[in-house]
């Protein structure tokens, strides 16, 4: 049911439908919240709501969603806290939240760190510093975290990411330098670094 102008709210019936394994409602116009009850969706391994009007906040429940692997919920109209059960998801492979007003810090995604490939929290409201944790993402190949209100140095542990090819991280009031940030003997697919519109100094290596 992707990009069929659909509107209205979605029946509560779907989200106890427990076998559901994929729900892509993307480019549709439902609106409402998304229910506590979408945990019931034991099964579901990709759940991609992006550029619909879902409002409120992200539930907590969605933590119990073990199956998941791919979240889409860009461009709705979300807000609060990115949820801390996001932590509990081992198998979370792609995490899309952006182009929302959600708050908060960065998740640690610390279940996820082995399979999480593409974190993208751009324009939003997500403040605070980027973790130290984050050069645990081993495989990690997109970072997208720019328009947002970042603080702090950038963590040395980035160099730790072998498998990065982008990182965007223009428009938040990041500072400090760059040197020890980036290895390109070690980053060999690094392609796109932007780090524009910040207060950080120095080259890239």
């Amino acid at each position: 049911f992707t990009q069929c102008s659909l509107t209205g709210t979605v029946p509560d019936s779907l989200w106890s439908m427990t076998n559901l394994t994929s729900l892509r409602l993307a480019w549709n116009y439902f609106h409402g919240p998304l229910p506590p009850s979408i945990s019931q969706l034991v099964n579901l391994g990709e759940l991609i709501l992006n550029r619909n009007e879902f409002s409120g906040t992200i539930p907590d429940t969605i933590g119990d969603m073990q199956q998941l692997h791919l979240i889409a919920l860009t461009k709705n109209e979300l807000y609060g806290p990115i949820p801390g059960s996001l932590n509990n998801l081992s198998q979370l492979g792609i995490l899309l939240l952006g182009y929302n007003d959600l708050t908060g810090s960065i998740p640690q995604l610390t279940n996820s760190v082995n399979t999480i490939q593409i974190l993208e929290l751009s324009d939003s409201y997500i403040s605070g510093s980027i973790p130290y944790s984050i050069g645990s993402f081993s495989i990690i190949s997109f970072i997208f975290l720019n328009d947002n209100f970042l603080t702090g140095t950038l963590p040395s542990s980035i160099n730790q990411l072998h498998e990065l090819n982008s990182i965007s991280l223009h428009n938040n009031m990041l500072s400090g330098p760059l040197s020890g940030i980036f290895n390109v003997q070690s980053q060999p697919s690094l392609q796109v670094v932007d780090v524009s519109a910040n207060q950080i100094s120095g080259t890239i290596p």
